[in-house]
């Protein structure tokens, strides 16, 4: 299954806000809370999903090693594509994304 940036984007934001790590933006600047003063403690988790979101992001949308390998293929008359296998892919594609949807 590919997943795009984006999905991974949507997953990443899902976990902040599920953990609670999305709150520091409501309570920073308020008397008595993290922040108040102008500063912001990140927990190790919070951290790591920061590296992760970095790594993330240097990642390129197209992996021209990837892309020139199969340009090769095709212009070689190698590279051979299975309908089925296509057709069930999509069919997947399709039954996740309704079920995304329902939820």
């Amino acid at each position: 299954m590919k997943i795009s940036r984006a999905q991974l984007h949507r997953v990443l934001e899902a976990y902040l806000e599920r953990t609670g790590s999305a709150r520091g933006k409501e309570t920073a600047g308020k008397p008595g809370w993290p922040g108040a003063a102008g500063r912001v403690d990140l927990s190790p988790t919070a951290r790591e999903i920061e590296e992760l979101k970095a790594a993330v992001a240097e990642i390129p949308e197209v992996r021209r090693e990837l892309v020139a390998a199969i340009k090769e293929a095709v212009q070689q008359g190698r590279y051979k594509v299975d309908p089925d296998e296509v057709a069930g892919k999509i069919m997947a594609r399709l039954l996740a994304d309704a079920a995304q949807e329902e939820k």
